[in-house]
């Protein structure tokens, strides 16, 4: 194909017609859809998603996403991979949520925004079928099916059919689909799995899964391990989901995959477990169906325990019980009993559930009794456990009146001699009857039972056992008669527990009264303990020694002695017991018998019958034995013979009950007279009014009886100190417990019982009061101490007794502090009557000198009389403050203890010191602490001197003897606060040193939680100012204290440590002793030798280093810190030396000493002034040299970064090792912290390398660059982008990213030639390298992919020695692998430009510039170039074939550079490219110009852009005697087609001039035929765009390409021209073409000579389908283009002229006439009718003038035929039948062509007007009937025979108005029916001619003509020819019968008797033909007869 032709045929195509548009859609028809625009889809979607957010708020989340108004401009197309990837996950996410809400219209309009935005439809098929499949049965799911892209799917293709029936999906076809793919299964089942994990309920995918999955189990003929591991994980993983359907569905399945498979073990407990697991309410029943038959089908002996407990969850176990009994009744599941029994026996009911279940079974037995055994067993467990259920059940259905006897004898089958048996006379249950309201009931009841218990084994009753207990002991609680009856039931102790049984016949035998009931309970105590000794308790001890006090009787008396003996043996009591209970006189008194029994315990005190016997029995549950115990202990306290600690245990018991509330009840009605007692006992006549109430009155009046015995009697001490620290049961603590007892007790009995205290016990009322006030944590009881104490000052006022009361202050400061107002307002006023005293004293004696504080008295420094006064003073000036504020005095005591002394304020040591004193006085730590807190807010160190030996015995006291120490911590707090005073340190710097060393102590010990506790509040206290006044040996000293405490304290002290550290200014000065005492001490361990103990302490060693360093990390870096370089270095140095293996911490510490360089390198602004000698960067790198440590590693590569920043030569010593060792180590590590390593090396170590200026520089970036292309297989794959866009980035990615690329990509290459695989993680390089590109912006993109196509240039093309370039060293490699890297870089560049094409287009070129681009292209075009020459210069098959690959890569290249452009730059580009003088470049450059601007829009273009190459474009054209200028032209020619096309219309005055150039000598006018063709071609584009512009130059080019186009028809023949001519000849139809569609109002001058063009025989017989489409098409438009009155005249009178030339001709014209009649409106034609019928006249006597050829002919009379019928179609009846019958004239002459022609018209025109052309055929019928009488007179059918009778037939067949009456039948009949006979005119063709024509003819005359006398004699000619003497004449003549019964069915029945004879001879014919085509004639008959012809034959 020749250079023209080609431009042809791209012009030829751009100007074909576009396929139809049309889009996929949902809403719309595919047509409609592509006119409907993007915004209206988009408010469509938006609509429907608005709907669907109210639906469900999940869908809120697209709001932002795939329906916001930005996604209107978003193209998928131009999206990176992962952003595609993003916005796929969104659209499967909101598919999965819209699938339950698909088959509502709003989704469908939501779905089209995805549809049309998109293309989910094509991008997302799996998604959409997600959503749509569980629909699949609904014309819903066909819509969307439709439009889905299925073609490469391999799991969707059985869709197909959807798309092309349009019919849905039934289940059958997809479940058969399944059961061959395996892979849609799964996918089902993902889709289920995906919808529970999203939480999405779909009740239409649950059950779609449900029977989907049902049928396909259903359907497999066996289930395989396969199917099970294909199955069970999404059936168990659907157990848990949250939607009860599909959970549901799942648990079907699993019941269904049960029953066909038999489960391993483990399996079927995960089964199991699965479906019990998160059960939930709603379906329960599901849950326990499908338990229960995956039980039932398997072997399953014991549920799984997890099942159990699951089961057993009390939220729903009520549900879950009834679901189960329910199944168990309902049948005979007896897997629901065993499970239900099995639950029930380990369940834990509430009663609620219990007694649902009970009634529920209760309910069902009664109805149906066949449940009766499934009812017991359950039944049979509840009652095992929880019978009162049971009862209660059953007491309500006994209540019934109607069914109250069957409910006995059902209830009487199950729990038949049990205690649920029915019991009559209660008319409820033997068990609730033991319960009755009545007396008499239970007692009855009682006897039952006892019958019951004696009739059988009392061993067998377990269940009876099992529920008697609680019954029993209830009826102990009963009346006499009936605990009476209990008592005397056998074998009690057997149905009963014994210790609760002994519980209560304590409290039965525990009665005043001594009866019989009392005497059996005693005894079976007795007996009791007697079998058991354990059961023995002090309540029982109790009960029976009491009843020594209630018989009264001598008889009584002797059974309690005896009962008191063997009690003292049973308890190996004293003997003299005994003699007790015999010396108790009968009928004695109460108060006689505990005299006796007092003066028993005194004289026998060694007994162990001692008080504390009865100190336990005054709280017995015994009345009567508290009564008696709290006479005894007042007795024994009488005599004085009770022991102190015992008297306080007592009180205790006794403030217990006075505090109770009850006791309050009897304050007002306890009489006065119970504190009067005799001998310590209440006296006879208080006991005899008392003893006639009840014991409960005269108990509690014991209480307060007692209480005044224990003041009065206790034993006084001579001197009580109150102050003194005391144990629990000293006489003070005593006093004080007294003092709270008297509180609790009525306003009565108080004040008396005070003033007894004081008496007896206090008569220092002052020190009492004020040691209660502050030792005392009450407000209550401090308040009354107070109160008494005020009292007491108020009477030394009143009695003028002045005494000098400072030792008071302190405890009143105590009290002036107490958080409660109330109890600093007593002390207020204690403050006022003590101020007062104070006023009127002048000189006085200190109270309690010497015994204030017993032996500490002396230790306090006492104030003057006036200091004192002055205290008082000072703090009852601000007693309002302290009465409102707790605080006060704590906040504002430096007021108090201050002075004014000149300018300066002076402390009152006095005061202080005394205050002081008295806290070493206090043996009350509390009191202490609160004491201190007041003062130690002063700064004074008279604080820490004063207060330092107490510090000191604390401290001795918690490090000695730690578990019994009185720990307090306020006070040890308070006291540690001291040191942290600021003038402390003027302590620390005694010479002593006692104050440093008792500070660094409070550090030294940490082994117990109280000492830790002590180092925490030293840590606590120090703070930066504090630390900061200290001198610097001080603080040197308290770092390292502190550091050593870390290193080797609990973890408990590092954070506080750290922290106080972090706060405080810690500069160099203060570190560096420290540090070099740990430098030493490492430099000391290298020559030790190596002991056990020394490898301890070399271990101290480096926890202490380390925690130094630690330290180091925590501090903030400044300029100080250089100072500690050296010895952070020399310690690293000294740990090089420690075996890892030994001292495991060896590299943490390494880590911290790297990582402290590092911060000071980054930190410290002085750094840069280190030097090598310093850092030893050679340590550093034996750091990563000899270690496995990543982590170290890490640290050391920070440190070289930072070093490398601030001292990069240091560094560059080192850098290849560095690079190596990162190569085989740390990027092979998977972390961030290795990764930020890794980075901060780069990007501090390469720039010092890049900045260097050594020559070898780039030689190491090289090297660099091949150890990471080496470890990139070892690098994790999610940090390989990350790591090398950094190295790239630091390197410089225009000068490195290109050498880089090339490395990656030739590696592969590389070692797949040398076989070498790599240990590492496979790696796509090629992906890895594009996506490494495109982390760079355009520009950057295009300046790496230029470096490529550099460096393919510059690397040879086979293996050399020569000197190459740095990136690929050639000499090592084969010339094929060479030769593959340099295709694979072609590759790599052309997929990088494609897939910048895809994410970009050409819309936007901004990033880069036009130089970049420019440089691109000519370095491909010289690529290009270079490639041509190796190509002539080798010839050889593998430089052939790879010179071809090349040039191939290098085009596309180009190609897609070049649409990279944006516009504006492109053009720039082109316009310097068309500079060029090489003439292949300009010829690509105007092949890519026509390219890029056929894709661009021209509303996207501004006309101007193009001047500048426009005039570059003209000045090729004009140019001369150029190489290569001819085809130049062409190119610039068709450039010019192309760019007026698309820029014309906005720029027509420019390219007006260039018509101009175009039609000149340069262009049409010019001799070359293939420049005067081109410019043909751009002269058709000029015309469609100027239009109206070109009619000034139309005389100029028409008549020329006229004149062309009709040369180059002549020589068409030529076989020499015949390609040259075919292109001219398409040029001139395509200037043409544009012409007559631009400006056919302009055509009529040239008309004649293009319909001759149009017309000619040589157009129209060209081989050129091309050329004949053209034509084609010009025949089309010109009628509908041209006006008819002007077109026709030129055709009608060139139609003469066509006929002569040839029948092609004359062919093209008619079919230019069809056309003509096509577009012509009917008014318009009937204006030429009388032309058009001379017309038709003249062409249908074409024959008559020349002389075609029978195929010839044949074709212009079809073509003829469709004139006249298109022309017919245009008239009505008025000018059709003139016409009409013009023509039948015309036929109907003699001449046999013309009626030939005019019958064959007429079947045409009754095949196209059927029924309206019939009554015309009235005008030829007696022609047609006379040329069927002459075929019968002459036998000679002729041509005309097959015409006529086809006419007939459609006549006949078309006749629905009565065209066929009498006498035309009359007329055809004869004729038409004889045509039979002309079996010698048809010879071998007779009966088909019959078949074909005459039979159907025949037939439809029948028809046509409904009369039985015209049947009648159609019947009868035809019977007759039956009679015929030839064979085949009767056989046709049969053949027109069984014509006549097809067409008129029964009505021919009427002729059947007349038809019969002749059947019968035919029947017997002689010819087998007829004779069987009789036979199926007469079947034919029979069937409308009815019944067998055969009997009309036999007649």
């Amino acid at each position: 194909m020749s250079f023209l032709e080609r431009q042809l045929q791209q012009i030829a195509s751009s100007k074909a017609p576009l396929p139809t548009k049309a889009r996929a859609s949902l809403l719309f028809d595919p047509k409609a859809a592509a006119d409907v625009d993007r915004e209206t889809i988009f408010e469509l979607g938006l609509s429907g998603f608005q709907k669907l957010v109210s639906l469900d708020s999940q869908f809120n989340q697209f709001g932002e996403t795939l329906f916001s108004t930005a996604m209107k401009s978003q193209d998928r197309m131009l999206l990176t991979a992962q952003e595609n990837s993003v916005l796929d996950k969104n659209i499967s996410l909101f598919l999965q949520l819209l699938s339950p809400y698909y088959l509502q219209k709003d989704s469908f309009n939501a779905l089209e925004w995805l549809v049309r935005r998109f293309k989910i439809n094509e991008m997302n098929v799996d998604a959409v079928l997600k959503c749509i499949l569980p629909y699949h049965e609904t014309p819903q799911f066909v819509k969307f099916c439709k439009i889905l892209a299925l073609d490469g799917k391999p799991m969707w293709q059985f869709l197909m059919p959807v798309q092309k029936s349009n019919v849905p999906l039934g289940r059958g076809t997809l479940v058969q689909n399944c059961l061959k793919d395996r892979a849609l299964v799964a996918y089902i089942l993902k889709m289920g799995s995906e919808n529970r994990q999203l939480g999405i309920k779909n009740n239409t995918l649950s059950s779609f899964y449900a029977c989907t999955l049902i049928e396909y189990f259903n359907s497999l003929k066996a289930v395989d391990d396969n199917h099970l591991r294909l199955l069970l994980p999404s059936l168990l993983e659907g157990l848990q989901s949250e939607d009860a359907d599909f959970r549901s569905t799942m648990q079907m399945l699993l019941a269904l995959l049960s029953k066909k498979l038999v489960f391993e073990q483990d399996i079927l407990s995960q089964i199991l477990v699965a479906t019990t697991k998160n059960l939930q309410r709603g379906s329960l029943y599901m849950s326990l169906l499908c338990l229960l038959t995956v039980t039932q089908s398997q072997d399953c002996n014991e549920l799984p325990s997890e099942v159990v407990v699951s089961l057993l969850d009390q939220r729903f176990m009520l549900v879950l019980l009834h679901t189960l009994t329910l199944i168990a009744l309902g049948g005979d599941h007896e897997s629901a009993v065993s499970t239900l029994v099995e639950l029930l026996r380990n369940a834990d009911l509430s009663r609620e559930c219990v007694t649902e279940i009970v009634g529920k079974i209760l309910l069902a037995v009664q109805d149906d009794e066949s449940a009766i055994p499934y009812g017991t067993a359950v039944l049979g467990q509840i009652h095992s456990q929880r019978f009162k259920e049971i009862e209660e059940q059953m007491d309500k259905l006994l209540q019934g009146k109607k069914k109250n006897k069957k409910m006995y004898e059902i209830f009487a089958k199950i729990f038949s001699g049990t205690v649920s048996e029915s019991f009559q006379p209660g008319n409820t249950t033997l068990y609730l009857s033991l319960q009755h309201a009545e007396s008499k009931i239970r007692l009855l009841a009682l006897q039952r039972l006892k019958e019951i218990l004696q009739g059988d084994d009392l061993e067998s009753k377990d269940d009876i056992k099992s529920f008697l207990g609680p019954v029993l002991l209830d009826r102990l609680n009963d009346t006499p008669e009936i605990v009476s009856f209990v008592l005397d039931i056998n074998g009690l102790t057997g149905l009963v527990d014994k210790h609760q049984l002994i519980q209560g016949l304590v409290i039965v035998a525990s009665n005043e009264n001594f009866t019989i009931v009392e005497k059996k309970a005693l005894d079976l105590i007795l007996t009791i303990v007697e079998e058991e000794p354990t059961l023995q308790s002090e309540s029982v001890k109790h009960v029976l020694f009491g009843s020594l006090f209630s018989a009264i009787s001598s008889k009584d008396l002797k059974i309690a002695s005896e009962w008191v003996t063997t009690l003292a043996k049973k308890y190996s009591l004293s003997k003299k017991l005994k003699e007790l209970a015999g010396a108790f006189v009968p009928n004695s008194t109460l108060l006689e018998r505990v005299s006796h029994v007092t003066e028993f315990l005194v004289s026998n005190s060694d007994s162990e019958c001692n008080f504390e016997f009865y100190i336990a029995g005054s709280q017995s549950i015994c009345s009567l034995m508290r009564v008696l115990s709290m006479l005894v202990l007042n007795r024994a306290i009488f005599l004085k013979k009770i022991q102190l600690e015992s008297t306080s245990l007592y009180l205790s018991v006794l403030s217990g009950f006075i505090s109770n509330p009850k006791f309050a009840e009897y304050h007002d009605s306890i009489p006065l007279d119970s504190l009067t007692t005799k001998d310590g006992l209440p006296t006879d006549i208080f006991m005899k009014k008392l003893l006639g109430k009840n014991l409960e009155t005269l108990e509690n009046c014991l209480y307060l009886s007692s209480l005044a015995g224990i003041i009065t009697n206790i034993q006084k001490k001579a001197v009580a100190v109150w102050f003194e620290k005391t144990d629990a049961h000293s006489y003070e603590n005593l006093a004080f417990k007294l003092f709270e007892a008297i509180q609790l007790v009525g306003s009565q009995f108080q004040k008396v019982l005070v003033e007894k205290l004081f008496q007896n016990h206090c008569k220092n009322v002052l020190e009492f009061c004020l040691a209660v006030s502050t030792i005392h944590q009450s407000p209550t009881i401090q308040i009354s101490a107070l109160k008494i104490a005020n009292v007491y000052l108020k009477a030394l006022l009143s009695n003028g007794q002045f005494k000098d009361l400072q030792l008071v202050i302190p405890s009143l400061l105590i009290c002036l502090s107490n958080p409660e107002q109330d109890v600093r307002a007593e002390a207020t006023s204690f403050l006022k009557d003590l101020h007062s005293i104070y006023k009127k004293i002048e000189k006085a004696e200190i109270y309690g000198l010497d015994t204030f504080y017993g032996e500490k008295t002396g230790k306090v420094h006492y104030l003057l009389k006036n200091s004192a006064a002055s205290f008082v003073e000072q703090l009852h000036s601000r007693a309002e403050e302290m009465l409102s504020d707790e605080e006060y005095l704590m906040n504002n005591i430096h007021s108090i203890v201050t002075m004014n002394s000149g300018d300066k304020l002076k402390w009152k040591e006095d005061y202080i010191d005394f205050t002081l004193t008295n806290v070493l006085a206090f043996s009350h730590k509390p009191s202490q602490a609160t004491l201190l807190s007041i003062f130690k807010s002063l700064d004074t160190p008279l604080l820490l001197k004063t207060l330092h030996p107490l510090l000191q015995s604390e401290l001795s006291a918690i490090q000695q003897s730690p578990e019994k120490v009185n720990y307090n911590r306020s006070l040890i707090q308070n006291l540690v606060q001291l040191y942290y005073s600021l003038s402390t340190a003027s302590l620390f710097g005694k010479k002593s040193g006692i104050y440093l060393n008792q500070y660094c102590q409070l550090f030294a010990k940490y082994d117990t939680d109280h000492q830790i506790e002590v180092c925490l509040l030293a840590i606590e206290g120090i703070s930066s100012e504090w630390f900061d006044g200290l001198n610097i040996v001080h603080r040197q000293l308290i770092f390292s204290v502190l550091v050593d405490t870390l290193a080797l304290g609990p973890a408990q002290l590092s954070l506080p440590i750290k922290k106080c550290l972090k706060e405080i200014t810690l500069s160099a000065s203060v570190m560096e002793p420290k540090l070099s005492q740990i430098a030493s001490s490492l430099e000391d361990s290298e020559s030790v030798k190596k002991t056990k103990a020394e490898g301890d302490r070399q271990q101290e060693k480096i926890y202490i280093l380390i925690a130094f360093l630690e330290i180091l990390q925590l501090l903030s870096i400044d300029n100080d810190s250089i100072q500690l370089v050296s010895g952070i270095v020399s310690l690293l140095g000294g740990l090089l030396n420690f075996s890892t293996e030994t001292f495991t911490n060896i590299e943490y510490a390494k880590q911290l000493i790297l990582s402290a360089l590092s911060s000071i390198m980054k930190e410290c602004p002085e750094a840069s002034e280190l030097t090598e000698e310093t850092l030893r960067t050679d340590l550093i790198v034996q750091c990563i040299r000899f270690t496995d440590n990543p982590q170290t590693h890490n640290a050391a590569l920070l440190l070289l970064a930072a070093i490398g920043k601030i001292l990069p030569d240091i560094v560059l010593v080192n850098i290849m090792p560095v690079f190596t060792f990162m190569g085989a180590n740390i990027l092979r590590q998977d972390d961030n912290y290795s990764f930020h390593v890794v980075q901060q090396t780069l990007e501090t170590i390469l720039p010092s390398l890049l900045n260097s200026g050594e020559e070898d520089s780039l030689t190491y970036v090289k090297a660099i660059l091949d150890i990471f292309v080496n470890a990139l297989t070892h690098v994790p794959s999610h940090r390989r982008l990350r790591l090398f866009t950094i190295l790239i980035k630091t390197l410089g990615a225009n000068e490195y990213l290109g050498s880089l690329v090339v490395l990656l990509l030739s590696s592969q290459i590389i070692a797949a030639d040398k076989q070498i695989i790599s240990p590492g993680e496979s790696v796509n390089v090629k992906k890895f390298s594009m996506e490494l590109l495109h982390q760079f912006d355009l520009e950057t993109q295009f300046t790496t992919l230029n470096s490529m196509v550099e460096i393919f240039g510059s690397t040879p093309n086979e293996n050399s020695s020569q000197e190459l370039p740095a990136v690929l060293d050639c000499s090592v490699l084969q010339t094929k692998t060479i030769r593959q890297i340099k295709i694979q870089l072609l590759k790599f560049v052309n997929h990088a430009l494609n897939y910048t094409a895809e994410r970009i287009g050409a819309t936007d070129g901004s990033e880069a510039d036009s130089e970049v681009h420019l440089n691109l292209i000519k370095n491909i075009l010289q690529e290009i170039a270079a490639t041509h020459k190796l190509d002539i210069s080798d010839n050889s098959p593998s430089t052939a074939k790879y010179v071809s690959t090349i040039k191939d890569l290098l085009y596309e290249n180009l190609n897609v550079a070049n649409s990279l452009l944006s516009l504006p730059v492109f053009l720039d580009v082109t316009t310097k490219l068309l500079s060029v003088k090489d003439a292949n470049i300009k010829k690509r450059a105007m092949n890519m110009l026509q390219e890029r601007i056929k894709v661009i829009g021209s509303e996207e273009i501004v006309p101007e852009e193009f001047d500048v190459v426009t005039d570059k474009l003209c000045g090729l054209f004009t140019e001369e005697d150029e190489a290569g200028g001819m085809e130049n032209k062409q190119h610039a020619l068709i450039t010019f087609a192309v760019l007026v096309t698309v820029i014309g219309q906005k720029s027509l005055e420019k390219y007006t001039e260039i018509l101009k150039l175009i039609i000149g000598k340069h262009g049409l006018l010019s001799s070359q035929i293939e420049v005067y063709s081109s410019s043909m071609i751009a002269l058709a584009s000029f015309i469609r765009v100027l239009g109206t512009r070109t009619i000034p130059y139309l005389p100029k080019f028409v008549p020329t390409f006229l004149k062309y186009t009709e040369t180059a028809l002549k020589n068409v023949e030529d076989v020499d021209n015949i390609v040259s001519s075919h292109v001219v000849i398409k040029s001139g139809l395509a200037c043409f073409d544009a012409f007559i569609e631009t400006i056919p109002q302009f055509t009529s001058s040239y008309l004649v000579q293009f319909i001759a063009i149009l017309t000619s025989n040589s157009l129209v017989t060209i081989n050129s389908e091309p050329i004949q489409k053209s034509v084609a098409g010009l025949l089309t438009k010109i009628p509908t283009l041209i006006d008819h009155r002007i077109l026709f005249p030129v055709v009608n009178k060139q139609i003469q002229s066509m006929i002569q030339s040839s029948s092609s001709s004359f062919i093209q014209g008619l079919n230019l006439l069809i056309e003509i009649i096509s577009c012509t409106k009917q008014a318009n034609l009937l204006e030429f009718a009388k032309d058009w019928f001379k017309l038709f006249i003249t062409v249908f006597d074409f024959k008559k003038q020349v002389s075609y050829s029978e195929t010839e002919t044949i074709a212009v009379e079809q073509v003829l035929k469709t004139v006249f019928i298109r022309f017919t179609m245009k008239m009505n009846e008025k000018t059709f039948k003139p016409l009409f019958l013009k023509v039948v004239d015309w036929g109907l002459t003699k001449e046999a062509e013309n009626k030939l022609f005019l019958f064959r018209l007429v079947d045409s025109l009754l095949e196209n007007l059927k029924t309206i052309f019939v009554p015309y055929y009235g005008y030829i019928m007696d022609a047609a009937i006379a040329i069927l009488e002459e075929i019968l007179d002459t036998k000679d059918v002729g041509a005309l025979w097959e015409p006529v009778l086809v006419s007939l037939t459609k006549c006949f067949t078309f006749d629905t108005n009565g065209f066929v009456n009498q006498s035309r039948f009359d007329k055809i009949l004869k004729p038409l029916v004889d045509q039979i006979d002309l079996i010698g005119a048809h010879g071998q063709e007779y009966k088909e001619k019959m078949i074909e024509f005459v039979i159907p003819c025949i037939g439809q005359l029948a028809k046509a003509y409904h009369q039985e006398d015209a049947w009648k004699q159609l019947n009868k000619a035809a019977l007759m020819k039956t009679r015929s003497p030839e064979a085949s004449v009767r056989w046709v003549g049969l053949s027109v019968i069984s014509e006549l019964y097809l067409r008129l069915g029964e009505e021919m029945l009427v002729f059947f008797p007349e038809t019969i004879p002749f059947l019968a001879e035919l029947m017997e014919d002689e010819d087998p033909e007829v004779e069987q085509l009789c036979q199926d004639v007469c079947l034919q008959i029979q069937q409308y007869l009815g019944e067998p012809i055969q009997q009309y034959f036999t007649a």
